[in-house]
């Protein structure tokens, strides 16, 4: 597949989240997991797709013929050409679900957040908005993976799988499964 890659990837950000002990860094991780998936995605179009911004720019270059900096111009068309990344995702998702849905609507909220976050605007992040990013990332994933009936099953029903997969993480974390003497509880 054209998005092995990107998917392996994915995965491995997704499992980054999973083992993360702040809500922050789990929420970075399944976000960076689903821009890997929408960017990876994108570059596999063929042909590429051309945003029509960068035609103007480059037909005003061409017309005007403004005398200056042959770099400055290159910058300013390059900047230009790239997609924002809630249209990458956007068609990511429309590739492999057929329609816009309710959950990938939200992903331009998700992509605000994450930009506040790493500028510092937030400090905190809410468990809604963790889970969110989470539930979107294991339905990519599970399409890419041919798993989704399982996956849109397990976020229907109760929470057992991930409560069992957060113990076990916890449990490998406090060394129960490294030979090293197990830490009591409290």
């Amino acid at each position: 597949s054209k998005l092995a890659g990107p998917v392996a990837l994915s995965l491995r950000w997704y499992a980054r989240a999973l083992e993360s002990g702040s809500p922050m860094d789990a929420f970075i991780g399944f976000f960076v997991g689903l821009e890997a998936l929408a960017s990876g995605y994108f570059a596999s179009i063929n042909p590429a797709p051309i945003r029509p911004e960068l035609l103007k720019a480059q037909e005003y270059f061409e017309r005007a013929q403004p005398r200056g900096d042959q770099r400055l111009r290159d910058v300013i068309l390059r900047r230009i050409e790239d997609f924002p990344l809630n249209v990458k995702f956007e068609h990511y998702w429309k590739s492999r679900f057929g329609r816009e849905t309710r959950r990938g609507s939200e992903f331009p909220k998700l992509n605000r957040l994450r930009s506040e976050i790493l500028h510092g605007k937030l400090q905190t992040i809410e468990p809604e908005q963790v889970d969110l990013a989470r539930s979107l990332l294991e339905l990519a994933l599970g399409k890419e993976l041919g798993i989704s009936e399982v996956v849109e099953v397990r976020l229907k029903g109760p929470k057992l799988f991930s409560a069992r997969l957060s113990y076990a993480l916890v449990s490998k974390n406090d060394g129960w499964d490294t030979g090293r003497p197990r830490k009591e509880p409290d």
